[in-house]
């Protein structure tokens, strides 16, 4: 199993009475692919998929969500990429464009793999992605600061009271995102969720539940991140990056988002402390058909 944690230098948080001061902050990106078949080098499936991950940058800069595949059966790649809703096209095209590249640095012949940033996910396999809901392989990363004993009981009941109320209107939300803010013992609590657009609300909500059964809820901050969804809580709004859109995330909290436009179509193709757990995603025994989906989530004004 290969999963990554880069760590920046150190970052105090100060939370009186709440917390202790943490010594490190997990900010940058987890992957996996463990368990995953390789491919050889200068192989058909390694050309293809050094062809297929370029394309979800440019694209990128003007689709949320994309699903793409390419070649043919038994070299057929299939990537996808999701994006927080908030970010917009330059956070978006910045954070999958540095993605691809990790993610062939980090596992540079397997056959499937992740990798999940503050600001966007990516993934590709041999089998198709598009529609089907996965909660593993699965990484899980927590803020080193505790929470104090005597505080432990009422932070969290907030933060599970919070989480799943965002479990619940997320997967009601046509973007499949939503943010929350909560009040706890003299500080905030923000907390953040996603699916995929391509999950049913029925998925959706199944997903976030798995994930939110891993939550490290005795801690300052954490976050759980699945194929399919991702949710996450901290007592920083800092979590949120570089490129967030305040007045999104305030439109997303507590209310559905704005809806946005998912299309779904079938062209012909072209030529922190860190746990995970991770399952062999089995190969396809047939390809039906020489056409992909594609799934776009365009990105809000």
């Amino acid at each position: 199993m290969i999963t990554t944690l880069i760590f920046l230098p150190s970052l105090l948080l100060i939370i009186p009475s709440l917390i202790t001061i943490p010594t490190t902050k997990a900010v940058d990106f987890f992957t996996n692919c463990g368990g995953s078949l390789t491919y050889t080098q200068n192989s058909s499936y390694q050309t293809n998929l050094r062809n297929l991950l370029p394309t979800l940058s440019t694209q990128a800069s003007t689709s949320g969500f994309y699903n793409t595949s390419l070649g043919p059966f038994p070299n057929r790649v299939y990537a996808l990429y999701l994006c927080r809703p908030d970010v917009g096209s330059r956070g978006c095209n910045q954070c999958v464009y540095q993605a691809q590249t990790k993610i062939l640095q980090q596992c540079p012949t397997q056959v499937w793999a992740v990798i999940w940033c503050d600001e966007c996910m990516l993934r590709f396999s041999n089998t198709p992605l598009y529609r089907t809901m996965q909660v593993s392989p699965r990484a899980v990363s927590s803020n080193p600061a505790n929470v104090t004993r005597s505080l432990a009981l009422i932070f969290s009941k907030v933060v599970n009271d919070t989480m799943a109320g965002l479990v619940s209107r997320v997967g009601n939300d046509p973007a499949r995102f939503g943010t929350e803010e909560a009040n706890v013992t003299g500080s905030k609590l923000y907390a953040l969720a996603q699916c995929t657009p391509d999950l049913s609300q029925g998925e959706c909500d199944t997903c976030l539940r798995v994930a939110m059964g891993q939550l490290p809820i005795m801690q300052s901050g954490g976050r759980v991140m699945q194929p399919s969804c991702n949710m996450r809580f901290e007592l920083d709004d800092n979590f949120y990056g570089d490129y967030f859109n305040y007045t999104f995330l305030l439109s997303a909290t507590n209310s559905t988002t704005t809806p946005s436009s998912v299309s779904a179509t079938n062209t012909t193709t072209t030529p922190t402390s860190v746990s995970a757990t991770n399952t062999t995603t089995p190969p396809p025994t047939s390809e039906p058909t020489g056409q992909r989906d594609v799934g776009m989530l365009i990105h809000p004004n």
